[in-house]
């Protein structure tokens, strides 16, 4: 298990927020992996057999190292808990495209779009579902 320790910081959804900060053994210096969450509110902080549920995020950067992914489960062992379900997931596409370009293929025809498991007849159409952020 690599050295880690957990940060309180402020949450504003959950009463208790840990961030997760673990020693890079090869800089030397810590870095955020994630956060622990729990308390949420009193309907959802407990299982229907009573185990009291805890929320891990992971922060973007550890998605894209096979390796410090991987310590999800060496944090969920460490801290004696059960892994239940993934409650979200968000997928984002690291592309060097413009805009334009993007918007232009996601409109395409000829490129058959599903989304949540439903295929996209309207591609014109406003979709909550999709965020597009473009620095």
């Amino acid at each position: 298990m690599p050295r880690f320790f957990l940060k309180k910081i402020d949450g504003k959804y959950f009463e208790h927020v840990f961030q997760i900060e673990f020693l890079n053994q090869e800089t030397h210096k810590y870095i955020i992996w994630g956060q622990i969450k729990f308390g949420l509110n009193r309907k959802n902080d407990y299982t229907s057999i009573g185990e009291r549920r805890v929320w891990i995020s992971v922060h973007n950067r550890i998605l894209y190292s096979q390796h410090d992914l991987k310590r999800i489960f060496d944090y969920i062992n460490y801290f004696h808990l059960k892994y239940e379900h993934i409650t979200s997931l968000d997928i984002s596409l690291d592309l060097d495209l413009p805009a334009a370009k993007i918007k232009e293929t996601i409109r395409n025809k000829n490129i058959i779009t599903i989304l949540n498991g439903k295929r996209i007849i309207n591609r014109n159409e406003e979709r909550p579902e999709i965020i597009s952020v473009f620095h």
